[in-house]
C-alpha cells in the first residue's frame, strides 16, 4: 500500500511570524518522493531568517491516508 503524507515546511523569521507552507504528496509502495517549496518573498524576509540563530528551517511529515492493495 503507498502512503499519502502531510509535509509542512516552517522558516523562522526574528521578529516575525514563520513563513510556512504545506503540500501534499502520494507516496507508492517501495517509492520515494522529492518535494519543493519555493515561496517568493521581499528581502524584509530574507534579512529576518538570516537573522535567526541556528536552525532557521524545519520540515515535518505526517501519514495522513493510505492507498492502494496491501503488499506482500
Amino acid at each position: 500500500m503507498g502512503v499519502v503524507v502531510k509535509i509542512v515546511a516552517s522558516w523562522k523569521q526574528l521578529g516575525s511570524a514563520p513563513i510556512t507552507m504545506t503540500k501534499v504528496a502520494r507516496i507508492p509502495y517501495g517509492g520515494s518522493q522529492s518535494v519543493e517549496f519555493t515561496k517568493e518573498v521581499g528581502s524584509d524576509n530574507i534579512d529576518k531568517i538570516q537573522a535567526v540563530q541556528g536552525d532557521d528551517c524545519s520540515v515535518k511529515v505526517s501519514v495522513t491516508d493510505v492507498f492502494g492493495e496491501p503488499q506482500g
